[in-house]
């Protein structure tokens, strides 16, 4: 019995997939994609809960927390998914400019 090859896919390939999907989402991991389910009740309250904690934590300093949904690509990874919250270290008078270049999708 021979094993089937893998598709593998390029993280280009992947996020244009992405972008044109209506529905679901996927994580792309070393040219494997993997599909995501939907999050539960508990897992969005607990989620909510990090999320005040850590935009309260980060008052007055030069970060930004972002909520779920934010695809995020880790280059070192060979990566790209959604994070549950992301915190984004940024300078103070280019903040403005992060928003606009963040990874976009």
């Amino acid at each position: 019995m021979s094993l089937q090859p893998k598709p593998h896919l390029s993280f280009e390939d992947w996020l244009e997939g992405e972008r044109a999907a209506l529905e679901g989402r996927s994580e792309y991991i070393g040219g494997e994609v993997f599909a995501m389910t939907g999050g539960s009740a508990a897992h969005n309250a607990i989620v909510m809960n990090v999320g005040g904690q850590l935009w309260t934590q980060m008052q007055g300093r030069p970060c930004q927390v972002y909520a779920n949904d934010m695809k995020v690509r880790v280059g070192a990874a060979n990566a790209g998914t959604y994070r549950v919250r992301v915190i984004r270290r940024v300078a103070l008078e280019s903040k403005a400019s992060a928003l606009a270049t963040h990874f976009q999708g």
